[in-house]
């Protein structure tokens, strides 16, 4: 009866062990709309800090990889086409933005940043005219 007992608890145990790992490698759909709010938010956090660029270098050059994260994820998950200059040219500037934040180039990095938000707006009017909407 005991070695029934323990089978039993053993297969129980390996069983539910095994369901939570099934959980865990269940592909996340990840919207794209998340994505962008979460660039929105390191963007206006980064322009805050482009106050004082020499003094938050630290903090920009975090902000700057996060934004560069996000825009992967954004490149991945993005299905529309017409998205795709506007998302290249928002590529081009993070890059000449992440180049003068290391070089603590403070008249680039207020250029670029600039350049940032107008791309954003290329985005949104991609987007309103193949949706209808922001």
């Amino acid at each position: 009866m005991a070695k029934i007992l323990i089978i039993s608890f053993l297969f129980l145990s390996f069983f539910v062990s095994t369901q939570g790992i099934a959980k865990t490698n269940a592909p996340v759909k990840v919207h794209i709309s998340d994505v962008m709010k979460t660039f929105k938010h390191n963007f206006f956090e980064f322009q805050k800090l482009t106050a004082s660029p020499i003094k938050n270098n630290t903090l920009l050059k975090e902000r700057i990889n996060q934004m560069n994260d996000n825009f992967k994820v954004i490149s991945k998950i993005n299905k529309n086409k017409e998205m795709h200059g506007s998302i290249q040219g928002l590529k081009k500037q993070l890059n000449n933005l992440h180049v003068a934040v290391h070089q603590k180039n403070v008249a680039n990095i207020r250029k670029y940043s600039g350049q940032i938000y107008v791309s954003c707006f290329q985005c949104h009017n991609v987007h309103r005219n193949h949706y209808g909407v922001d």
